[in-house]
C-alpha cells in the first residue's frame, strides 16, 4: 500500500490507456506497407493497386466490352453505392458505361476542334482551287510568262468565278456547315458531361441520349431544306443558272456527306456492338441476339451498296476488297444467330459472342487498313480529314454502342415484364391454341389422291341442307360430294324420309 493505491497484476492495464502493442517476434511476418493515396472523390482510400486495377478495366472495357471478365473496381462500387446503384451487376454496367463514354468524349471532342480549327468559309475554298487550277494550267501553256502576268490572269478569273457563284449563295452553303459544326461541338461538351457524371446513371443516360440526337438528327434535317432554292440566281442566264445550280448542288451534297458520314456509318455497327456487350451481360435473354441478327443484314447490305458504287467509280482493287472484309464483318452475327438467340450460360458465350467478335474484329481492321490506303493514292487528299474522319466515326460508335445498350437494356426490361403477364393471362392461352392449329394443318402432309381421280370434295351439311345445292349436286359428279357413306351420314332435311334425303 503505498499512497493509498492498490497495485494493479503486471498482466493489466489501467482503463485510461491505450493497450499496449507487442513487439512482432523475431521471424514472424510483417504486415504490408501500403502507399496511400487521395481519390478524385477525396479523401484517402485510393492505393496503387486499386489505380491499377482502374486503369486495366479502363482498356478492358474499351476493347473486350465482355462482362464475363468485366466487373466494377472497388472505387466505382463505392462512388456508385453513394448514389443508390447497389446491384452489383448494375453497378458492372454502369461502369462500363463511363469507360466508353469517356473514350467517346475524347474522339468526339478532337473530331469537333478540328473541323473548327480547319473551318474555312466556302468562298475562300473556291477561290483557293480556282486560283491554283487557273495558275496551274497558264504556266503550262505560257512558260515564258512572268509571275505578274500570271498573277494578274489568276486574280482575274477568280473575281470572275465569285461573281458568277454569288458571294450570297456560297454564304448559304457557310450557314449550313456553321449549324452542322455548332451541333458536334454541343454534342461533344454533352458527351463529356455525361461521361463526368457516370455515377448518376440516370441523368448520365438521358444526356448521353440527347447528345447523339443532336448531332444525329441535326444533319439530317439540313439536308432536307432545299438549298438550291434558296440561292439568288437573277444575275445569270438561265441556261448558265441551271448549270451552276447543279454544281452547286454537288459541292452542297459532298458537304452534306462530310457531315452525316461518321454519324450514319456508327449507326448500325453501334447497335450490333452493343446487342453482342449486352448478350454477355445476360446470357440468358434471347433478345440482344435477335436485335444483333436483324441488324447484321441490313448494315451488309448498304455496304454491299457501297461496294458497287465505288467499284464503279474508282476500280481501286484494295478499295474493294476492304469493303468486302467489312462486309463479311458485317454478316457474322447473322452466320451465329443460332447461338446468339439461345439462352445460355455466362461461359457459354464464349463460343456464341467472344469469338464470333474477335473475328469479325480482324476482318474490321484489314477492312479499315485497305480503305484508308486506297483512299490516301486518290488526288488531293489530306491525311489530317482522313484521320479526323474516321476518329470522328469511332467516337461516334463508341457512343451509339453506350445508347444503344440503354435502350436495348429497357426494351428488355419491358418486354419481360409483358411476358410475365402474357403468361399469366387468357391470351396465352388462346394464341397457344391457334398457332398449335395453324401449325399442324400447315405442317402435316395431306392424303394423296388415287393416280388418275381428283382428290374428293366434301361439301359441308349445312349447304346440303338448302334446295338450291341438292338441284346441283344432280348434275354435279359423285366425287365433287364425296363417298355414298359421306353423304348417307348428312342428316336429311325436314319434311324427307331418310330413303328421301339426297339421290
Amino acid at each position: 500500500m503505498n499512497g493509498g493505491q492498490i497495485p494493479l497484476p503486471p498482466a493489466q492495464q489501467p482503463p485510461s490507456q491505450p493497450p499496449v502493442q507487442q513487439p512482432p517476434q523475431p521471424g514472424s511476418p510483417q504486415p504490408p506497407v501500403q502507399a496511400v493515396m487521395y481519390s478524385a472523390s477525396g479523401g484517402a482510400g485510393m492505393n496503387e493497386m486499386d489505380l491499377l486495377d482502374e486503369v486495366k478495366a479502363f482498356f478492358r472495357r474499351v476493347f473486350a466490352s465482355d462482362f464475363r471478365t468485366e466487373q466494377a473496381t472497388r472505387i466505382e462500387r463505392s462512388r456508385l453505392a453513394r448514389r443508390g446503384v447497389v446491384d452489383p451487376l448494375a453497378q458492372n454496367f454502369v461502369a462500363w458505361r463511363s469507360s466508353i463514354l469517356y473514350v467517346s468524349a475524347v474522339c468526339l471532342l478532337f473530331y469537333g476542334i478540328w473541323n473548327l480549327a480547319t473551318f474555312t468559309m466556302t468562298e475562300t475554298e473556291v477561290r483557293e482551287n480556282v486560283a491554283n487550277k487557273v495558275e496551274a494550267a497558264l504556266k503550262s501553256q505560257f512558260p515564258n510568262a512572268n509571275e505578274a502576268q500570271i498573277k494578274h490572269a489568276v486574280d482575274q478569273q477568280v473575281d470572275s468565278t465569285i461573281r458568277m457563284f454569288g458571294s450570297g449563295n456560297l454564304g448559304v452553303v457557310d450557314n449550313f456547315k456553321i449549324i452542322s459544326l455548332i451541333s458536334v461541338l454541343i454534342g461533344a461538351a454533352g458527351v463529356i458531361a455525361s461521361a463526368v457524371i457516370w455515377p448518376m446513371a440516370k441523368a448520365s443516360r438521358i444526356m448521353a441520349l440527347v447528345s447523339w440526337l443532336i448531332m444525329f438528327v441535326t444533319p439530317l434535317i439540313l439536308s432536307m431544306f432545299p438549298v438550291i432554292g434558296m440561292m439568288d440566281m437573277g444575275h445569270l442566264k438561265e441556261q448558265e443558272a441551271e448549270e451552276l445550280k447543279k454544281l452547286l448542288g454537288f459541292v452542297f451534297a459532298v458537304e452534306m456527306l462530310s457531315m452525316t458520314g461518321p454519324r450514319v456509318l456508327a449507326l448500325l455497327p453501334g447497335v450490333t456492338r452493343a446487342s453482342l456487350t449486352l448478350k454477355t451481360f445476360l446470357p440468358e435473354s434471347p433478345t440482344p441476339g435477335w436485335a444483333a441478327a436483324a441488324v447484321s443484314p441490313r448494315w451488309g447490305l448498304f455496304l454491299f451498296v457501297i461496294i458497287g458504287t465505288v467499284n464503279q467509280l474508282q476500280g481501286s482493287y484494295k478499295l474493294l476488297i476492304g469493303f468486302l472484309f467489312l462486309f463479311l464483318a458485317a454478316m457474322i452475327p447473322l452466320i451465329t444467330a443460332r447461338r446468339l438467340i439461345k439462352p445460355c450460360t455466362l461461359q457459354e458465350t464464349t463460343m456464341a459472342v467472344t469469338w464470333p467478335r474477335r473475328i469479325a474484329a480482324v476482318f474490321n481492321i484489314v477492312g479499315v487498313i485497305l480503305i484508308v490506303w486506297s483512299v490516301f493514292e486518290f488526288p488531293d487528299v489530306h491525311a489530317g480529314k482522313v484521320i479526323a474522319f474516321l476518329v470522328g466515326t469511332l467516337g461516334n460508335v463508341f457512343l451509339m454502342s453506350v445508347v444503344a445498350s440503354d435502350i436495348v437494356l429497357a426494351m428488355m426490361r419491358m418486354s419481360f415484364k409483358q411476358e410475365q403477364e402474357f403468361l399469366e393471362s387468357e391470351y396465352c392461352k388462346d394464341l397457344d391454341a391457334k398457332l398449335s392449329g395453324i401449325g399442324r394443318d400447315l405442317s402435316r402432309k395431306g392424303a394423296a389422291a388415287p393416280a388418275g381421280q381428283p382428290a374428293p370434295v366434301v361439301i359441308p351439311a349445312q349447304l346440303l341442307r338448302t334446295a338450291d345445292v341438292l338441284h346441283a349436286i344432280e348434275v354435279v359428279p359423285a366425287t365433287l360430294v364425296g363417298s355414298p357413306q359421306q353423304a348417307a351420314q348428312q342428316p336429311a332435311p325436314p319434311g324427307q324420309g331418310p330413303g328421301q334425303a339426297r339421290k
